[in-house]
């Protein structure tokens, strides 16, 4: 299987914290769906910022193959842009959309 996402020796520290958030971390990610689980305030969302590029890393090597985007989770309110994604015709939205109804 191919590997999608190869992340090595990431750090990173939040500008007031004296503890690193994460030191030297490494992983790789096989093509296909993978999640990343852990209680809140483990740097679930921090490392998902930092893989996409939303926050810069103290040192890393991040190399992926294909797109990389963040897509923030929230349920307090509703995205201004999400009548655009419903109502879309664009081939990938409708993969997208496709997707995310085969999971539900």
């Amino acid at each position: 299987m191919k590997e999608f996402l190869n992340v090595s020796n990431l750090s990173f520290t939040f500008e007031n914290n004296i503890e690193p958030i994460f030191s030297s971390i490494s992983f790789q990610l096989q093509s296909g769906w993978t999640g990343i689980v852990g209680a809140n305030g483990s740097g679930k969302t921090t490392l998902i910022k930092l893989i996409t590029g939303e926050l810069s890393p103290v040192s890393s090597n991040i190399t992926y193959h294909g797109t990389k985007c963040y897509c923030e989770q929230r349920a307090d309110f509703i995205p201004p842009e999400h009548a655009d994604f419903y109502q879309s015709t664009d081939r990938f939205v409708f993969q997208l959309k496709e997707n995310i109804c085969e999971y539900m």
